[in-house]
């Protein structure tokens, strides 16, 4: 109901990202990085995940749909590896996905 409430005063629009993720620039796309429900949630611990992957050097940081994971995009895999460590002393749950160029793998 909370989101039901909020006034929309701005628009995201997807032109953007669509932009930056044809030009495969990853600084642009994580600039344009937006969860609308990160306005209404109150779960702290989610912005303290998201504050501790930048801490760890992630370009962007969101949480996913109404928040059952927060993700951090890095720009090279020894900074994810280090995040993966620290954050593992914190969190039951903490994992490391890559991009594919070629669809969905199911395992």
């Amino acid at each position: 109901s909370r989101f039901d409430d909020l006034k929309i005063d701005k628009m995201h629009s997807m032109d953007s990202l669509e932009t930056a993720l044809k030009s495969q620039d990853l600084f642009k796309i994580c600039d344009r990085l937006y969860n609308r429900f990160e306005e209404v949630i109150d779960a702290d611990e989610i912005f303290d995940i998201k504050q501790e992957l930048k801490k760890f050097g992630a370009v962007g940081s969101l949480m996913t749909g109404s928040g059952s994971v927060v993700y951090g995009i890095f720009s090279d895999v020894k900074k994810a590896n280090t995040c993966l460590q620290g954050l593992r002393k914190k969190y039951e749950f903490v994992g490391i996905a890559e991009p594919v160029n070629h669809g969905a793998i199911i395992i």
